[in-house]
């Protein structure tokens, strides 16, 4: 599933390409991925407006309408957003298409249609009514907000953080690859750890995040000593080249070397 870096560049994606044109026209190919929100009405509030900014939280992309409005996209497992000209190529699994009058399309594709597009009157409203915690990249969000955030809390670390409701961004994959490079099992328990060793977490998770954002998201060009880089491909631990091995923490998949993760 997309998370905040994937979400980040997709949000940067938009903002270089698809802000400042006015809307032609709007096609829903499948309404599954719409919510709270029909083809007719979807269509009815984006005709002759315009995106006039990318916003992010968490995993939620906001667009900002010229009506202050705001269309919001999750992605799901499978999704993106392509802008491409009329009459070209289009992604193979287009849901919805936003049609501008400069003849470029803005395609959501969702292979598996596990995503969600709405519209919604106020960006606020929307994230306390999902009752998301803080984007973890927020410059407001410190190392004191993160530390309360987490006080008392009792389950694994790897749960804790991909708790949406705690802290919005992380996921699965990115959960595993703070562990890793804080050299923690994914069985770690967060009152295991001192305010200090939660600190060195914070720090690692902004300095991750920081990487992969700079690196567009690009496999080939994210540093070798991700774990993420070498999860689902040579399964070899980018440390002590290891055996990757996959485990079960509170029902989700953890991807760990046991040399370097040891209990």
């Amino acid at each position: 599933m997309p998370e905040l870096p994937d979400v980040e560049a997709f949000r940067k994606y938009i903002q270089s390409t698809a802000l400042h044109k006015t809307i032609r026209d709007v096609k829903v190919f499948d309404t599954a991925v719409l919510k709270n929100t029909g083809p007719s009405v979807l269509a009815g509030g984006l005709k002759g407006r315009s995106f006039e900014q990318a916003e992010r939280h968490g995993k939620y992309c906001l667009l900002a309408l010229d009506n202050s409005k705001y269309l919001v996209l999750h992605f799901g497992m499978t999704g993106f957003v392509k802008y491409y000209k009329t009459g070209t190529q289009a992604p193979n699994h287009v849901r919805v298409a936003i049609e501008f009058e400069n003849d470029y399309v803005l395609a959501y594709d969702s292979q598996r249609k596990l995503g969600e597009i709405q519209l919604i009157d106020d960006a606020t409203r929307f994230i306390e009514s999902r009752k998301l915690g803080p984007d973890v990249m927020n410059p407001d969000f410190s190392d004191k907000n993160f530390l309360k955030a987490l006080s008392g809390r009792r389950g694994t670390l790897k749960s804790t953080l991909m708790n949406q409701k705690i802290i919005s961004g992380i996921g699965n994959v990115y959960s595993d690859e703070i562990m890793f490079q804080e050299r923690l099992h994914p069985n770690t328990k967060v009152a295991d750890l001192d305010d200090e060793q939660l600190g060195l977490v914070f720090k690692t998770m902004q300095r991750i995040f920081a990487q992969v954002i700079e690196t567009g998201i690009e496999p080939q060009n994210m540093p070798d000593s991700l774990l993420t880089h070498h999860r689902g491909r040579d399964m070899k631990c980018p440390s002590c080249q290891g055996a990757i091995e996959k485990i079960k923490v509170a029902g989700r998949s953890a991807y760990f070397c046991p040399s370097c993760q040891a209990h």
